[in-house]
Order: structure tokens, then sequence, then C-alpha cells
């Protein structure tokens, strides 16, 4: 028997990728989506930042929606933190049976409580490698291409450790380009998700035998991502 309620609630913030991220979950029948979106960003002590930010930007937009317009047709609220008073106060009302974190920081365990199934998160990344932040030019920065992709995996009190249900890597092609990374990870979860929510509230859900955790990498400093740029495109020109 599968579960009778479904209240999915997604964790995430406002940007292109987790707008198309929600339009892909609005898709699921039977199921009441909420949304909560976190204001707060975190801020390393040395210097970070977006390379081709423009590029990145009209090639999500031009692919994540194909000239159509997202249009938000869930109830959605927006707080400071996932771990703040008005976000506890807002997931005791909804009472929710799942959760979903992409692109949040780390979630404390009285929050995580209070999901009856408890919460999978979206890692742009090979967690069996490489866990925290900026997955995908870390691993381009080792020359590590084959270790780009997603996972999804429980949440649970310490980061990226949670168990994995899901694991892909990106098929690199030669007109791949490093703006284009955060489309094609986040597609991956997106193509997925769906069938793993189905599963999770069917009781079906098999997580993978092997457990293994990598290494945490916190943000990549804007001098290493710029080689890891270089190293990406190169390596996609040269296949």
């Amino acid at each position: 028997m599968g579960f009778k309620s479904r209240k999915l609630v997604l964790l995430t913030t406002k940007t292109l990728h987790h707008d198309f991220f929600i339009s892909t979950l609005s898709k699921k029948k039977k199921l009441d989506l909420f949304v909560i979106f976190e204001k707060r960003k975190l801020k390393p002590s040395f210097k970070v930042g977006d390379i081709d930010l423009k590029k990145q930007f009209l090639f999500e937009k031009k692919n994540f929606f194909k000239k159509k317009k997202f249009l938000m047709n869930c109830p959605h609220f927006t707080v400071s933190s996932i771990n703040s008073i008005k976000c506890k106060k807002i997931l005791k009302r909804i009472n929710p049976d799942l959760g979903i974190s992409f692109g949040t920081g780390k979630i404390n365990p009285e929050i995580i409580k209070l999901f009856n199934k408890g919460i999978i998160n979206i890692h742009r990344g090979i967690m069996t490698k490489y866990r925290g932040l900026d997955s995908e030019y870390w691993a381009s920065y080792h020359s590590d291409f084959k270790s780009i992709g997603t996972t999804i995996h429980y949440v649970n009190k310490h980061l990226d450790k949670g168990k994995t249900i899901f694991q892909k890597k990106l098929k690199i092609k030669s007109n791949y380009r490093a703006h284009m990374l955060r489309y094609f990870t986040t597609l991956i979860a997106a193509k997925n998700i769906n069938n793993i929510v189905e599963k999770i509230f069917l009781n079906r859900l098999k997580l993978r035998a092997k457990q293994v955790h990598g290494r945490y990498y916190s943000f990549i400093p804007l001098s290493l991502k710029k080689i890891a740029y270089k190293k990406f495109n190169s390596y996609c020109q040269n296949k």
C-alpha cells in the first residue's frame, strides 16, 4: 500500500534552473506541491564569481523553457533561512510527507524530522567523489571529467552523506561547454525525480547497495574556476 497523503515540499532558492525543476514537479499528478524559497546565500571569505554568466543565462532560458514563460502554480513561501522559526511554522502547518532540497544551506535535524518520509537532496555532482559545492567545477579542475553528473540522496545531519538513491554521470559531447553544465546536471535530476518520488510514496524505493562518500569541497575560488572552465572546454573541443 502506498501513502494516501502526498504532500511534497521543495526547499530551494530562486534561480532559473530551480524554476525548471519546479515546473517538472508540477507535472506530477496526485501530488500536493509546496515550495519554500530560501533568501539567505552563503558568502565565502575568498573571491568567487561567475564566468560566462550571460551565456549561461541565455542558454538556460532557451533550453529550459523553449520560449514558454514559467508560471508558479503551487503554494509558495519565502523565508530568510530554511532553519528559521518562520520556516518551521510553515512546515508544521503543511505537515509534509516528503521533502526535496535543491540548492539550500545545510538543513538542521529539527527541520528534517518534520517530514514523515524524510528529505531527499539534489546534488549536482557525483557524491562518491565530490561532496559539497561546485562539484562539476572541482571535477573539471582535477581533469576528472568522468565524475561530472548528478546524485539524489537522503538528507541526514551530515552534509552530503545520506544514503544514495540515484546517481548518473553526464555523457559529455564535443559541443558542450562549461557554461552549460548547470543545465545538463539539472536535466538529469528533472528527468528522474518524478519516478523516484513515486517509488518513495509506494514504498518501492531501492537504495544503492554500495554507499560511498567522497571528499567535501567548498566554493571553488574564482582563480581555480577559470582553470576548470578552460580545462573542460578544451576537453570537449578535443573529443
